[in-house]
C-alpha cells in the first residue's frame, strides 16, 4: 500500500479512526474504525467528498450506496477499494456529486426536529393515558 501511495502522489492526514487521503486531483475520506455514527463522515459527505468506509453498521447505515465500502480490518480489501478509486475517477466524481444532496436530505435538521417532537408527543400522550 505504501508503494502505491507514493507512486500515486497520495498525501495522507490521519486522526484516530479516520484518514483524509488526497488522490491526485480529488479527496477520499477513509473512516475505518469508530463506534457510533461518526460526525466526521457526515461532514466529509456534506462537503462533497467521496468517502471510503469500513463495513461497520455505524458507517454503512449513513452512506448507503453513496460511498466505497471495505471489509473492516481487511487491508487487502482496503487496497482494492483504493485501487478502484484510482482506476475509476468518473465513479469518484459521481459519488462526490451525489454526496452533499444525499446527506443533507437524509440528515435534514428540520426533519429530525419534527420527528423528535412527534416522538415526544406520542410518549406524552401514552404517558397521560396510562396515568
Amino acid at each position: 500500500i505504501f508503494q502505491h501511495i507514493s507512486e500515486n502522489k497520495i498525501s495522507n492526514i490521519q486522526s484516530p479512526g479516520m484518514a483524509a487521503v488526497k488522490f491526485k486531483e480529488y479527496s477520499l475520506w477513509c473512516i475505518y474504525d469508530l463506534e457510533g455514527m461518526p460526525l466526521s463522515l457526515l461532514e466529509a459527505m456534506s462537503y462533497g467528498n467521496c468517502c471510503l468506509v469500513s463495513n461497520i453498521p455505524e458507517c454503512t447505515e449513513v452512506v448507503e450506496d453513496k460511498a466505497l465500502v471495505f471489509k473492516k480490518s481487511d487491508v487487502n480489501d482496503l487496497f482494492t477499494k483504493i485501487q478502484k478509486a484510482c482506476d475509476y475517477p468518473e465513479m469518484i466524481t459521481k459519488i462526490k456529486e451525489q454526496a452533499t444532496d444525499f446527506i443533507f436530505r437524509k440528515y435534514n435538521w428540520d426533519f429530525v426536529t419534527k420527528e423528535t417532537m412527534n416522538l415526544y408527543r406520542r410518549f406524552s400522550t401514552l404517558q397521560s393515558v396510562t396515568q
